[in-house]
């Protein structure tokens, strides 16, 4: 949802002129050039690299975001689309977040092209566009020096689809144009001081731009710790699918540092992700308090590569297990055993989860997913369970049945 705002706040601020009429200047802006995912600008004094998960729109997409517009500005939106294609001379946005850099100028009238516009003028221009699509605008003190040029700024706020949305724009006058740097971001995720490092001087080396990976750490199948019918399978070359047995989705994937960026067919979702031996947990970017955790397929019992198969042939499901017991010295610590062949241990809050079957009278077999195999003698008196560990001799300890 958050990203949608983003990019609907992009779409708006593409049709947004910074003074609301054109003029005559001789001189014309000299275009930037990417390169090696780096954006070099001559006119404006300044490199900018772009990030692991930013891309650079195409033309047509562009296109398309302008066509949004229409659906938030009056008639004259469409005027202002074409002015906003002549004006644009640099965006870039991310794949994640959907917070975006996009950079603009505008030619000023001659009359201020020959004498001057002052600071005051500039905001009230500003303050004028901005208003008229709803925003609050308040004028930051000093300048904030971005590559060869001292930037006036604006901090910016707009309510979108229910949320509020801030921005900053920085803007100065050069050469008879009136130029912008409009940067719009999550806070939290991204930081403003984040994005303005993304630029540097053009005097300065030209940075090298770190792209996205394919994590090896992620390779292979992941059961949702949940509900394992629902899985995530990660391939090298960057594709992939997930979801329900009969309901999988397809996806492309890649990585940075602790990132994860997934795209679908229905759109981007950007991830933090960490892998602590065979569980891999993700978290939402954009929604907080959304977060899952997988098991590796490897990890768990009946596709360890470390099993021998025929020793597990007679495995089956006790019917004197199943149930609650509560450990003798503290209740709180308890084992549940459920008739599908998993369960639980623990004290609350803080359960293992484990796959569990018995072979013979006495034999109980558990698989800890991300542990490993454990191995017991088992017996049952008058509603107390007696384990004792045959891996680690005079490991014992009793259970009372719960009702």
């Amino acid at each position: 949802m958050k990203k949608i705002i983003l990019v609907t706040i992009l779409t708006l601020l593409l049709v947004v002129s910074l003074t609301g009429c054109a003029g005559f200047s001789p001189i014309s802006p000299t275009p930037g050039e990417w390169n090696n995912r780096v954006f070099t600008s001559e006119y404006l004094g300044f490199h900018f690299v772009l990030p692991a998960f930013w891309d650079i729109p195409t033309d047509e997409q562009v296109l398309m975001i302008l066509d949004v517009a229409t659906d938030f500005l009056d008639d004259a939106g469409a005027e202002s689309a074409d002015a906003a294609v002549d004006s644009l001379y640099m965006i870039a946005i991310s794949a994640a977040t959907g917070a975006n850099v996009n950079i603009n100028y505008e030619r000023l009238p001659l009359l201020r092209a020959v004498l001057g516009i002052s600071r005051s003028d500039i905001f009230e221009n500003v303050t004028n566009q901005f208003e008229a699509i709803g925003a609050r605008i308040t004028e930051n003190s000093g300048t904030t020096r971005i590559g060869g040029h001292d930037w006036y700024s604006a901090s910016i706020e707009m309510d979108v689809m229910g949320a509020s949305v801030q921005m900053r724009q920085f803007y100065s006058a050069h050469g008879g144009y009136l130029r912008s740097i409009t940067i719009t971001y999550v806070p939290g995720v991204e930081e403003l001081s984040d994005i303005l490092h993304l630029f540097s001087d053009i005097d300065d080396p030209v940075p090298v731009a770190v792209p996205a990976e394919h994590a090896d750490v992620l390779l292979g199948t992941w059961f949702w710790l949940l509900d394992l019918s629902y899985t995530y399978e990660f391939q090298a070359d960057g594709t992939g699918v997930r979801g329900f047995v009969g309901e999988r989705e397809s996806f492309q994937w890649r990585t940075y540092e602790d990132t994860l960026l997934i795209e679908t067919a229905l759109g981007t979702e950007g991830w933090t992700f960490s892998v602590v031996g065979d569980i891999f947990s993700i978290e939402s970017l954009l929604v907080q308090g959304m977060s899952f955790s997988y098991i590796r397929e490897e990890a768990t019992m009946h596709v360890d590569p470390e099993l021998d198969a025929e020793e597990f042939m007679d495995i089956v499901i006790n019917p004197d297990l199943i149930g609650t017991w509560a450990w003798d010295e503290d209740e709180s610590y308890v084992y549940l055993f459920y008739d599908d062949g998993f369960g639980e241990r623990g004290f609350s809050g803080a359960m293992d989860i484990f796959e569990w079957g018995t072979e013979g009278d006495d034999h109980l077999l558990m698989y800890l997913w991300g542990v490993g195999l454990e191995s017991w003698t088992f017996t049952i008196d008058d509603d107390v369970l007696t384990l004792a560990n045959r891996q680690t001799p005079d490991l014992i300890f009793s259970y009372i049945r719960q009702p």
